[in-house]
């Protein structure tokens, strides 16, 4: 068991009652998320620069990507962007490839590897999906077509691509609108029946097809993680009322 931490650490639990603590970057890397696949543990977030370093300067914000086979043992730095300001939220091991999204500046940022996130190659979205974030990914094969869709939480909307990605056909779907204008969807999981659910600020959303969505509200609540779990929907978030719960 990984768990990665906004401040620096990553802790791994070597049995049932012993946790290490592994800190990266002098302790700051800020880790957004933690991934496994294919026998290997990768990481991902940002790092601030309090001193100039190499080609950066202080103060600057950098995406960077670390992976580990022992997670208790040595952290290798794999990617780190060349601009300011950029940040990768998720990490995900999806058939047979790994996945990594965020922003540079006020672009997407999308990066794939091919071999164990040993070497990441930047994807460049088609012109008119390049005015947000990307903030999650999932893949799943389309059951009334069989072909396999990968999608992308991003503001306002949920991407998808098709074709034979990276070199895919892009698509939106119908935009989303929360209580407070579009909805930043933090969060996005398919099932293999073609069902999808997201999560944004107090909202929850379903979707049959990817495309079309319908809205759930939550006031007051900003639903965070969503899984498909033992055939039933699950999702976490947070509350002015309770620090976490679920619907």
């Amino acid at each position: 068991t990984v768990v990665s931490s906004p401040g620096g650490v990553i802790s791994a639990r070597l049995n049932a009652g012993s946790w290490q603590r592994q800190r990266l970057m002098d302790g700051w890397f800020a880790a957004r998320d933690v991934g496994y696949g294919n026998g290997h543990f990768v990481t991902v977030g940002w790092t601030k620069y309090r001193d100039s370093e190499g080609f950066y300067t202080q103060g600057q914000e950098i995406a960077q990507i670390f992976r580990a086979t022992d997670p208790a043992g040595e952290w290798d730095m794999m990617w780190s962007s060349a601009v300011d300001s950029s940040i990768i939220y998720r990490v995900r091991y999806l058939a047979g490839l790994w996945v990594a999204v965020g922003q540079q500046a006020s672009l997407p940022l999308l990066l794939i590897s091919y071999d164990n996130a040993v070497t990441w190659q930047q994807v460049d979205l088609p012109a008119g999906f390049t005015t947000s974030a990307l903030y999650d990914v999932d893949v799943i094969t389309r059951p009334e077509t069989g072909i396999r869709t990968w999608y992308f939480a991003s503001n306002g909307a949920v991407l998808h691509a098709t074709d034979g990605f990276p070199a895919a056909s892009w698509a939106h779907s119908t935009t989303l609108h929360g209580p407070d204008g579009l909805a930043t969807v933090q969060c996005v999981r398919g099932n293999d029946l073609g069902q999808l659910v997201a999560a944004s600020s107090q909202c929850i959303w379903y979707s049959a097809d990817g495309i079309n969505w319908i809205s759930y509200a939550t006031p007051a609540y900003d639903p965070r993680s969503v899984a498909w779990f033992n055939d039933q929907w699950v999702v976490s978030g947070e509350s002015l009322l309770t620090s976490t719960t679920y619907w």
